[in-house]
């Protein structure tokens, strides 16, 4: 064996003293994971209203059976209504308003509203408006909601964050949901 190497060690170079702006490598080309969403605007679509009631128990009693809808009450109630729905809502649907039309009782509220959904037409929206499934899924889906219990905890959960104007709903149970006929156009 020699005592001098064969080759010279490999040394990485000094880095620059002027480095460039320019990217060292060109961005990548792969699609990414993030679904593009639907733009509802540019495309048809059908509406759907109905008009619907569910029974609120709170702890506290106004004393009146007919009363004034308060606008932190019907802002608590617009808010839940259109969290858990637009949950139950897939890509081609959406919730475009919720409309407290009244606020009945004492302990026991009955809590009447309007709902207007909308959902992209796949082929053609006379088709669509016959075949159209939303009204039946998202009541169905809104009953479960309320069975489960996750539409109770939604209207606590925004009692708390709405605070001492809302506190008689903080520990407010929510029971059976009606729905009426729905208006498809």
């Amino acid at each position: 064996p020699t005592t001098t190497p064969s080759k010279a060690p490999n040394v990485a170079p000094e880095p620059s003293k002027t480095p460039s702006k320019a990217p060292s490598k060109t961005p990548s080309k792969a699609p990414t994971s993030k679904k593009p969403s639907i733009d509802m605007n540019e495309k048809s679509r059908i509406r759907i209203m109905f008009q619907a009631t569910f029974n609120v128990t709170t702890e506290a009693s106004s004393g009146n059976s007919r009363r004034f809808v308060k606008p932190h009450e019907e802002a608590l109630f617009v808010a839940t209504i259109e969290e858990v729905m637009t949950s139950g809502l897939n890509e081609t649907q959406r919730l475009l308003e919720v409309t407290i039309l009244d606020i009945l009782g004492t302990v026991s509220l009955i809590v009447q509203y309007e709902v207007v959904l909308e959902e992209l037409c796949s082929n053609t929206c006379e088709e669509q408006v016959e075949s159209t499934n939303l009204y039946e899924d998202i009541t169905s889906y809104m009953d479960d909601e309320i069975k489960k219990g996750n539409f109770d905890s939604t209207l606590q959960r925004n009692a708390i964050a709405c605070g001492g104007a809302c506190d008689n709903f903080k520990t407010a149970f929510v029971e059976v949901g009606v729905y009426g006929r729905p208006l498809v156009e």
